[in-house]
């Protein structure tokens, strides 16, 4: 049951380890009698539309805005979990089908760094392969990675951040989500069974072994 009850809630809702040139942007952003600066970091690499989506983010974050906005494409999830894990102070929780390389190579070194400050990080996975091999063996090295598989009904992925930051697919194939900066209200119900559906995900997995990669 615990598995399932995330569907309820959604539908009444409506190159190795990727090191590139990192750099921080302050954007001063007026809203109402309101005035901050917005602090967040970008890659040499990143679009114009993923620096300016990367700040949107920041802004929801630091309003603590709880409302759901959306998350179409992969550049956009690697956006969103970027800034998500920056923004990190207790626990990372994480589903996906095999750690792409696409995102999470990038992340390697958010990963890296909340790990010695002791973040809890659990991460499950559906396959046995991960795709992003070096984090996964730096994942299992922590004991922070497992493997769930089950031919029942799909679990949509999501990934939860201090239990208040989420993104959660609505459509896989097309990459597809919904995001929230800071659950509160009836968004908080959400991130609630979210996190109950991670705990009996890791619950009720194996930990990863690198030796079948090797």
């Amino acid at each position: 049951m615990t598995l399932f009850i995330i569907w309820r809630i959604l539908y009444a809702c409506g190159s190795k380890n990727c090191r590139v040139q990192e750099t921080s942007l302050a954007v001063s952003h007026a809203d109402s009698n309101l005035t901050s600066t917005i602090l967040f970091h970008i890659h040499m690499s990143d679009s114009p539309e993923i620096i300016m989506y990367k700040k949107a983010v920041m802004e929801r974050i630091q309003r603590e805005d709880g409302q759901l906005f959306n998350n179409n494409s992969k550049e956009h999830a690697y956006a969103v979990m970027e800034q998500f894990l920056k923004q990190t102070k207790e626990s990372v929780h994480i589903f996906c089908h095999q750690l792409s390389k696409e995102v999470y190579e990038r992340l390697h070194q958010e990963f890296e760094r909340l790990l010695e400050q002791e973040i809890q990080i659990r991460v499950v996975i559906e396959t046995r392969t991960a795709e992003a091999q070096e984090l996964a063996s730096l994942l299992s090295a922590h004991h922070a990675l497992r493997v769930w598989h089950t031919n029942e009904k799909e679990i949509p992925h999501f990934s939860i951040f201090d239990g208040k930051m989420f993104r959660y697919e609505t459509c896989q194939k097309q990459r597809s989500a919904i995001i929230c900066a800071h659950a509160h209200g009836k968004n908080a119900e959400l991130a609630n069974d979210i996190e109950s559906t991670f705990q009996t995900l890791w619950q009720s997995g194996i930990p990863y072994s690198t030796e079948s990669q090797q």
